[in-house]
C-alpha cells in the first residue's frame, strides 16, 4: 500500500513524507520523576506510584464548602421555578405517542441533514 501512496502523491510527498519521517523518529521513555518532595526516582514503579499520585491529588477538589455557603450561593442567583402545572406535565409518563413523534422527528432531521430529502 505504501508503494501506492507514493505514486499518487508524485512529486509532492507532503503529509506522507511527514508521517513516516514521524514514525522513524526514536521514541525517548521517561527516565525519571519528581516526587513531591523533589526527589528524582528512576523505577517504574516509583514513577507509576508518582503519576498515580499526581492524578488523583488533580481531580480532587480541595475546596471544602458547607451547606450554608452553597444555600446563599444559590438564593442570590435568583433561579426560577417551575409552576405546579409545569412539574406534573415534566413528572408525568412519556406515552407511546409522543415516542413515535420523537422517532419520526429525528429520521427527518437525519435524513435533511444526509441530504436525502423528506422521510
Amino acid at each position: 500500500m505504501l508503494n501506492t501512496d507514493f505514486f499518487e502523491m508524485g512529486d509532492k510527498p507532503g503529509q506522507l513524507l511527514a508521517r513516516l519521517a514521524a514514525g522513524r523518529q526514536k521514541h525517548t521513555p521517561i527516565s525519571s520523576l519528581k516526587d513531591g518532595l523533589g526527589k528524582s526516582h528512576y523505577e517504574t514503579k516509583a514513577m507509576t506510584e508518582i503519576m498515580e499520585d499526581f492524578y488523583k491529588r488533580l481531580y480532587t477538589s480541595e475546596a471544602s464548602t458547607s451547606m450554608e455557603c452553597i444555600y446563599n450561593f444559590l438564593v442570590k442567583l435568583n433561579l426560577p421555578s417551575l409552576s405546579e402545572k409545569d412539574q406534573g406535565i415534566l413528572g408525568r409518563p412519556v406515552t407511546c405517542v409522543e415516542v413515535v413523534e420523537a422517532i419520526n422527528s429525528l429520521q427527518k432531521i437525519l435524513a435533511a441533514w444526509l441530504g436525502l430529502g423528506s422521510y
